[in-house]
């Protein structure tokens, strides 16, 4: 897929959410996102500390992506990050579920999925940040790509799935202004 133009990033709705079950399911075949696929990927992906999500989709409404914003509560790198950047947890905004389907990737599909969490984030005055594995080089090339950089390097627990991997901590692009930034 090298069209761009022909993809639209939306709102994620209910009805997404299956299509979205079926697109995991091949990216943790191709890519091992993630690590462990979880028994109901659909509760997976609308977690208690998710706050807002969006799909990518084709001309014909064909899901192809997903990324979601949460709150760090009980995120394993809420300390980490809070520490680097002398801010408070309710400063940031988690990137979080950012997959592609495999059959889309190299068409800017997962930069549009972040670009626009990043500004919504930004628009609420929160600063972006994440986790991804070390190993992830495709993911940890978009992030560098896109602005963000590690503040830290951690181990981590897939909660509620198991395994334990070593992540990188990334902090998100500021806002334009320095007066968007959180604690200003």
């Amino acid at each position: 897929m090298s069209a761009e133009s022909s993809i639209e990033v939306r709102r994620r709705t209910a009805a997404d959410l299956e299509a979205l079950a079926g697109v995991l399911g091949r990216v943790h075949a191709v890519d091992g996102y993630p690590v462990n696929l979880p028994p109901d990927p659909v509760a997976w992906l609308s977690g208690p500390r998710t706050r807002a999500s969006w799909v990518a989709v084709t001309d014909d409404d064909c899901v192809i992506g997903h990324v979601s914003r949460s709150v760090t509560e009980g995120d394993q790198a809420e300390a980490l990050w809070t520490g680097a950047l002398s801010c408070e947890s309710e400063d940031l905004g988690v990137v979080k579920r950012l997959f592609v389907d495999p059959e889309y990737r190299a068409a800017g599909v997962g930069r549009r999925l972040l670009e626009t969490v990043v500004a919504d984030s930004h628009r609420l005055g929160l600063r972006p940040v994440l986790d991804v594995d070390v190993g992830a080089a495709p993911a940890n090339g978009l992030y560098l790509r896109a602005g963000f950089f590690v503040v830290g390097t951690m181990e981590l627990t897939w909660t509620g799935l198991g395994g334990v991997f070593v992540a990188h901590c990334y902090a998100g692009p500021q806002p334009e202004r320095a007066s968007d930034l959180p604690g200003r």
